[in-house]
């Protein structure tokens, strides 16, 4: 199969499954309540929390896709960081947009806005993958972006700052809620 063609379908199926597994992600602690889960998987509803359906099921997804793809390409590890970032800026984008005119978009307006900053990340994604130019430091900027953005989710799902995109607007609390 042609390299291109490869990458593209390999694209187009990681759109639908990062849409299920960010939907999977979404409940993962409160199913479960364990703690390292927290890590991965929203805590309470805050805006803030909402961000590792997004990156986290990007992320895996991604590690999926360079199995099947990273090889062909150039720019793989550099395409995807671009792509999880653009997830989450088009995503709260979207939102943000729509809360402009209305003070709390549905659930399914939600999904929608996160199913189609998807397409875009993998749409960015994948005209940096099949670009012919190719710098060798941007693999190396990429793991780095990726482990800070790593770590700092990580650290705020502990220590979440006292503003409103870290606050739960259903019960006004900040963080892993505590267990009964």
């Amino acid at each position: 199969m042609n390299s291109n063609k490869k990458v593209i379908i390999t694209e187009v199926i990681a759109i639908v499954a990062v849409l299920l597994l960010g939907t999977l992600f979404h409940n993962l602690y409160e199913w479960t309540e364990n703690d390292f889960l927290a890590i991965i998987s929203p805590v309470n509803e805050s805006k803030w929390e909402h961000i590792k359906i997004m990156f986290y099921p990007y992320l895996l997804i991604g590690a999926i896709e360079y199995l099947i793809i990273g090889k062909d390409t150039r720019n793989f590890v550099f395409g995807k960081t671009l792509g999880v970032i653009t997830l989450i800026i088009a995503t709260f984008g979207i939102i943000q947009l729509a809360e402009l005119f209305t003070d709390e978009p549905s659930t399914l307006f939600h999904i929608i806005a996160y199913a189609i900053g998807i397409i875009i990340a993998q749409y960015v994604s994948y005209k940096v993958i099949t670009d012919k130019e190719y710098n060798g430091c941007t693999r190396w900027i990429s793991y780095v972006i990726i482990i800070i953005m790593i770590g700092i989710i990580t650290y705020f799902t502990y220590r979440p700052l006292k503003i409103d995109f870290f606050m739960d607007q259903e019960t006004m609390t900040y963080g892993i809620p505590e267990k009964e």
